[in-house]
């Protein structure tokens, strides 16, 4: 990564960026002129933004007043870096959550001399539908002047090539950013920021009153609570309790009901006032809420029937909960179920229109929708372990091979999937306007995408298999993995999990690296002093198992197929040919490793 200060214009480096933030002497000089004729003097915190996910590609150095809140913050993000639909934002300081102001609880009215310190990291996200995650730092305090600039940029990584926008929201929910933004924020302004008298609400302390046996299950579930639905947890606090839906929204405020109407697929004006929303998202619930049934598969449909059976509460103590914790946040996001609070216990409720719904969804015909929808869910399941990164135009293409299915209903199942399914893949949007689906095991797509021979043609493989891929533990179950998890635990003397952990690790790994290097790095990691025979012995697991994976460059295919030959090494002791073979395959060596002249073939 290159940046540039914007004080001194340095070109800085990802090593650098972070010294010279904290010790630019034009800054210094600056701050040194006004302090000759100062009223006063306060504290600046300079803290660096990075990209959560992409530290290496995006960061800003903001210098921001101590005695400013967190709205100002969340404000100067919102404006450089994030904005797009006027989305909900939080904080995370010290395991608390700090939502933005618009469900006016006021919690970003905390000041950030009262929560921040030299050194403290924390973080902050925008949107929790397509989200954007940074991670903050306070790398310095300075003293300046009263006069001095109450926030600004110090400096920005310069823009990736071929990027205008510089920012890692750039591809999500539309997101078009514009470089003037940041002018507001340069070094020297004279911008005065209000701070608001509002005293903040914050109640992430109100399970302090809950039994205390179920306090780890239920923080454990709000960790994956937030994943989708960070602006609701609030609503845990309001004492709702009550199966009438309307009953249920009124406690949130309009920006978040209107999140919830977009995410059934119902657009509402934020022109509208708060009764006007709820009234338009009563009256269009059910008829959105049944075409968002008619893409849902069987696993989505387990898990509201469990509502049905429990009378629309599911426990947020219950195992059922605590195990599926990211599947039911899918459903809050979608507003099917709601969290409540039932004698000062945390459930999760389905309103009775939702239950209404779900049990008139039950007949013959709509199982075997479900049926079909999952159908085509596991098989793209299969297909995005197979590749990797998919296109949606491509994706139209190979699902031809097994099912014909209407565009837009594949792309809303797909969609769908990438909320519910979100630890396997995710969707963005590329500078072109393309739909691309990601392997969530993937860090850069991109960098994926330009590996990727596109002289071959996607790897043809059956629709069982590919269902077959769906499922979490595929590869331990194949037949690559089970013989390389026999002779594994075999040699090393490994159970079955460890030699899984290793077995997904390699898979993984020769996705991004030569099989030479994989290799010696086995060889030289075991702690064991090998001779010759063990070395050719581990080779020779190691290489059958990687050289079979299939690979996302070659657009399925493995090593083997792509090179359409068999390595072999030569073994420096002389091995008889009746002797029992080192591969310790139980047959003979000529009959084995030996079969085709005196060599140990790797295939």
């Amino acid at each position: 990564m290159q940046g540039r200060c914007y004080y001194c214009n340095k070109e800085l480096t990802e090593r650098t960026i972070k010294r010279h933030a904290k010790s630019c002497s034009v800054m210094k000089k600056s701050i040194e002129e006004k302090m000759n004729y100062t009223k006063g003097v306060r504290e600046q915190f300079i803290i660096s933004m990075k990209d959560k996910y992409n530290p290496s590609l995006y960061c800003i150095y903001v210098s921001i007043d101590a005695k400013l809140q967190l709205q100002h913050l969340d404000k100067f993000i919102r404006d450089i870096w994030v904005e797009c639909c006027g989305h909900l934002s939080a904080f995370y300081i010290d395991e608390e959550i700090y939502h933005d102001n618009s469900d006016e609880q006021y919690e970003m009215n905390f000041y950030l001399k009262d929560l921040l310190n030299i050194n403290k990291k924390f973080e902050y996200e925008y949107d929790f539908g397509s989200t954007t995650y940074l991670t903050l730092e306070v790398v310095d305090i300075i003293q300046v002047p009263n006069e001095f600039s109450q926030m600004e940029v110090i400096a920005r990584n310069n823009p990736e090539e071929g990027k205008l926008n510089n920012s890692p929201r750039d591809g999500s929910c539309g997101y078009i950013g514009n470089k003037d933004s940041e002018k507001e924020y340069l070094p020297g302004n004279n911008n005065k920021y209000k701070v608001s008298n509002k005293k903040p609400i914050h109640n992430n302390d109100a399970f302090s009153d809950f039994d205390d046996s179920e306090q780890m299950i239920e923080n454990d579930f709000l960790k994956h609570y937030n994943k989708f639905t960070n602006s609701f947890i609030h609503t845990f606090f309001k004492d709702t309790y009550s199966f009438d839906l309307e009953e249920l929204i009124k406690p949130y405020p309009k920006k978040e009901i209107c999140s919830l109407a977009e995410n059934i697929g119902l657009k509402l004006s934020y022109n509208l006032n708060k009764n006007q929303v709820i009234e338009k998202y009563i009256d269009e619930y059910e008829k959105n809420i049944r075409n968002k049934m008619n893409v849902i598969n069987d696993d989505m449909y387990k898990i509201l029937l469990k509502y049905i059976k429990n009378n629309g509460i599911i426990s947020v103590s219950d195992n059922e909960a605590e195990n599926y914790a990211d599947k039911h946040a899918f459903f809050m996001n979608q507003g099917m179920v709601f969290p409540c609070l039932k004698d000062r216990k945390p459930i999760l409720l389905m309103p009775e229109l939702m239950q209404a719904v779900v049990k008139q969804c039950d007949t013959l015909e709509f199982r075997k929708l479900m049926k079909k929808n999952s159908e085509i869910m596991n098989i793209f399941r299969g297909m995005i372990k197979l590749y990797g990164v998919l296109c949606f135009e491509d994706v139209k293409g190979l699902m031809k091979r097994y099912d014909n299915v209407e565009e837009q209903i594949l792309l809303s199942i797909l969609e769908e999937g990438s909320f519910y399914y979100n630890n396997e893949y995710y969707g963005t949007i590329d500078d072109d306007g393309k739909i691309i689906f990601v392997n969530v095991e993937i860090e850069d797509y991109e960098e994926i995408l330009n590996d990727i021979d596109n002289n071959l043609d996607y790897s043809m493989i059956s629709k069982d298999d590919l269902i077959s891929m769906s499922n979490e533990d595929y590869l331990e179950r194949s037949s690559i993995g089970r013989k390389f998890s026999k002779e594994f635990s075999s040699m090393f003397l490994v159970d079955k999990k460890d030699a899984a952990g290793t077995m997904n690790m390699l898979a993984l790994d020769i996705q991004y690296r030569n099989s030479e290097e994989i290799l010696e790095d086995i060889i030289n990691g075991i702690d064991a002093k090998l001779d010759k025979e063990d070395e050719i012995r581990v080779f020779n697991i190691v290489n059958k198992f990687i050289k079979n994976i299939p690979l996302w460059k070659y657009k399925g295919a493995n090593i083997n197929e792509k090179e359409g030959n068999n390595k072999t090494i030569e073994s420096k002791k002389e091995i008889g040919r009746n002797d029992p073979c080192p591969c310790q395959s139980g047959k003979k060596y000529k009959k084995c490793c030996g079969k085709n002249g005196n060599v140990i073939q790797l295939f």
